[in-house]
């Protein structure tokens, strides 16, 4: 796979050890990585401007309403319609996965993760949602409601780097 820039993937794992282990792994594959500990503080973080990511990967090893409300947050506002959320589960947890895919996660990964799967995984996530924008793009772009100052800011999120516009419709 060849991004010109590299891609920003939120962890979202309750596990200090899994988000640390999770973002070695992708910045040996050239992502870069943001973790937090809970859905609430991502939203937070996106809500707040905090990082601006190409992708959520979300850690299931508890799974609670509020994660499976997540998707649903994210894609309610217009800036992350497009966001492709994955989530990881436990491979005997058949009906968090399902669940998990009928609220919105584009995808999922059964723990134990297998390194080259979850790559495969994440690459398809996410040349599925720039396919989706350039598809969606409208012919003349929408003028920006971002101040200079505001699109510097977005200078981490690679997605609006590369349309200065954000496709809607999610995944």
């Amino acid at each position: 796979m060849n991004f010109q820039y590299s891609k920003m993937i939120l962890i979202v794992d309750s596990s200090q050890y899994s988000a640390q282990m999770t973002s070695r792994l992708l910045r040996s594959w050239g992502f870069s990585s943001e973790v937090t500990h809970s859905t609430i503080a991502a939203l937070k973080m996106l809500n707040n401007g905090e990082v601006f990511p190409d992708m959520i990967f979300v850690d299931m090893a508890n799974p609670n309403d509020i994660m499976f409300r997540f998707p649903v947050e994210i894609h309610s506002n217009p800036l992350w319609r497009s966001m492709p959320i994955m989530a990881r589960c436990a491979s005997s947890d058949s009906q968090s996965i399902v669940r998990a895919v009928e609220s919105g996660y584009c995808d999922f990964i059964v723990r134990p993760t297998e390194p080259d799967v979850l790559r495969e995984k994440i690459e398809k996530a996410l040349n599925r949602s720039l396919s989706i924008c350039r598809r969606q793009r409208p012919q003349s772009p929408e003028p920006s409601r971002f101040s200079r100052t505001q699109r510097a800011s977005f200078q981490s999120c690679s997605e609006f780097r590369q349309t200065n516009w954000r496709c809607p419709g999610g995944i």
